[in-house]
């Protein structure tokens, strides 16, 4: 029977909540669907789940991928997803930490691009395993590059050095 408030009235769920978490679940589904066949069995899902997510991987954007996803979300209705929102959630958290690391080291090759010796020696002293002179070298020709104007081949020669060395230690 349903529940009724203090003036008798019937209390039902609020329908623009109840959208809205389906618009939740279905991104979640459609994210899950992205997902690799390893990486969807670590978030322990049902083996129907897992297949239902596994055939709507190779189909197009269509209506029976349309209604397979519909299939899938009332699969998971019953699952708490909580796990699968955390997983998500590390993911995005590691992705913006390489962005952040990669943007760091381009502003890091333009300083030293810019300012040369100071700011790789600053650079070396901090890194001692380094290559020094592949890193001279590499420096040295990107900033002949930019004087002339010519491609940024060096430039990225450079980036690639400084990259190497900050996934090495």
């Amino acid at each position: 029977m349903n529940e009724v408030d203090e003036h008798g009235f019937a209390i039902r769920p609020n329908k623009t909540q109840q959208k809205q978490a389906l618009a939740e679940t279905r991104a979640l589904v459609i994210q899950l669907i992205d997902l690799s066949e390893t990486e969807q069995q670590q978030l322990h899902l049902t083996d129907q789940t897992l297949e239902a997510l596994r055939q709507a991987g190779g189909m197009k954007a269509d209506s029976a991928r349309k209604r397979l996803i519909k299939h899938i979300i009332k699969l998971l209705q019953g699952q708490v997803l909580e796990g699968v929102k955390h997983y998500f959630a590390a993911r995005d958290a590691r992705q913006q930490q390489l962005n952040h690391a990669f943007h760091q080291l381009e502003e890091l090759r333009d300083r030293m691009i810019e300012s040369g010796d100071p700011v790789l020696q600053e650079y070396l002293d901090a890194h001692t395993n380094a290559d020094r002179q592949q890193l001279r070298q590499a420096l040295r020709n990107a900033r002949k590059e930019r004087d002339t104007g010519k491609p940024a081949g060096a430039g990225k020669k450079l980036f690639r050095l400084l990259r190497e060395e900050v996934t090495v230690t």
